[in-house]
């Protein structure tokens, strides 16, 4: 007769104490607590002021890497107007959105997102 094999369930409790990966702080597939997560909730876009940066800001949670290059052309040349003074609801709505935009799979999405964020910094 063949012993069947038998999981030994009892270390991992005795490891984390919490199932998977709790040993290690990780917070498993429960929401992330930075603000600054690629996953997150679409910013707020109603207290911007400029409807075309707030259809700008619209266009970038689209899934077309060519729309996102547009919308981000736009923001730039919003952002590096002289006159320009960038308003809060932007900035908020900004760092919502550039964590994603910062790691899209299309390269110019990518180097627009920097570009826009260098001009921002230099505001």
């Amino acid at each position: 007769m063949k012993k069947a094999f038998k999981p030994q369930a009892s270390s991992a409790r005795s490891f984390g104490g919490s199932g998977f990966g709790g040993g290690f702080g990780a917070s498993g597939f429960g929401v992330s607590s930075s603000p600054l997560s690629w996953i997150g909730e679409p910013p707020d876009l109603s207290n911007i002021s400029d409807p075309n940066v707030g259809v700008a800001f619209k266009n970038l949670t689209k899934k077309d890497s060519t729309t996102k290059a547009k919308a981000l052309e736009e923001l730039q040349q919003y952002v590096s107007a002289p006159d320009q003074q960038i308003e809060e609801a932007v900035l908020e709505a900004w760092v919502k959105l550039y964590p994603r935009l910062s790691i899209d799979s299309a390269r110019r999405v990518r180097q627009l997102a920097h570009n826009v964020l260098g001009q921002i910094a230099v505001k």
